[in-house]
């Protein structure tokens, strides 16, 4: 990052580290959705 002032100052903002909630929330709907792929998958097969 640059800031303009009266001199020229450059820094790094850190990194953004997400919250573990956001994370595991994440993770709880992406198994969401393979469990209803898994099991519409073998809806389709059967018939």
């Amino acid at each position: 990052t640059i800031y303009f002032s009266s001199t020229l100052e450059i820094g790094a903002d850190n990194p953004v580290v997400p919250e573990p909630s956001t994370v595991i929330l994440l993770g709880i709907g992406m198994a969401g959705l393979v469990a209803t792929r898994k099991r519409l998958g073998k809806r389709f097969i059967k018939g």
